[in-house]
């Protein structure tokens, strides 16, 4: 992550319709593509983001368009942009990916979906398969393109990087897919459909994300939940699940609008 980057977000912060900085990789704001709504002037789903190369890209919620900071910075502030590049330039220690690369790179990463090409997908499954007989248990009659089937982990390996030494046992599973904010793929929840596994939940991952499930389906200006478990989030409205009972790791993300429900367990009595 280029510190100039970060200077350069923070010095156009004040043009931006109610730009506020999430976090440190997280800034949010009215985007200035679309204007994001002509009825609501508090709407904000622009979002400054680090990307999967440490880049900073952007990504509107609202209109879809994305771009790598280089040309959003270009398109909305020229002025300031031609101080970026010098000193961008001047300072050989950021080693500046050209903009045309981080372009293709967001692109490609955005329309590609790594899993249809290793798994089974649930929506291509037929009735009795024990995936669907999981899905349809839990009353999650629709959205089955959104879930994966799998009864070997290795072929993960070839995505998530860091697990060569793990032989993963042959095991049915069905899959959910963890996405960031922009719907790039960053990790898995696996969850074993037999009755008996000793090993319930493995959870695969691919860089220092924060690993939150339905992330990128959820509206940061209306009202948040957060839950522990994948299938209890799609139950709830703009409800996102923190994939255990840490709840409170997710205010990195969201902001004071944001409930959090807890299991209904001794644990969190």
């Amino acid at each position: 992550m280029s510190y100039i980057d970060q200077k350069y977000i923070g010095m156009i912060g004040f043009t931006l319709r109610n730009f506020k900085r999430k976090s440190n990789s997280l800034y949010n704001f009215s985007c200035p593509y679309c204007e994001d709504s002509k009825t609501d002037k508090y709407k904000a789903r622009g979002y400054l983001y680090i990307g999967p190369s440490n880049n900073w890209l952007y990504k509107c919620h609202n209109c879809g368009i994305g771009k790598s900071f280089n040309n959003f910075l270009r398109e909305q502030n020229p002025i300031v942009y031609k101080e970026y590049r010098f000193e961008a330039f001047s300072n050989k220690s950021t080693n500046e990916v050209t903009s045309e690369n981080i372009e293709d790179l967001f692109n490609n990463l955005s329309d590609k979906n790594d899993l249809d090409h290793l798994l089974l997908r649930c929506d291509h499954l037929t009735n009795g398969h024990p995936a669907i007989e999981y899905l349809k248990g839990r009353s999650i009659l629709s959205g089955h393109e959104n879930f994966y089937y799998s009864n070997n982990l290795n072929v993960l390996k070839q995505l998530f990087t860091g697990y060569d030494n793990v032989d993963f046992k042959e095991d049915k599973r069905i899959i959910f897919p963890i996405k960031n904010i922009s719907g790039t793929i960053i990790g898995v929840i696996s969850r074993s459909l037999d009755p008996k596994s000793k090993l319930r939940y493995i959870n695969l991952r691919r860089g220092n994300e924060p690993l939150i499930y339905n992330l990128e389906n959820i509206d940061f200006s209306a009202k948040k939940y957060v839950v522990e478990g994948p299938i209890d989030s799609l139950f709830i409205k703009n409800c996102a699940a923190a994939i255990g009972s840490d709840l409170f790791k997710c205010t990195e993300v969201f902001d004071n609008n944001t409930v959090y429900i807890f299991d209904n367990q001794p644990k969190n009595l």
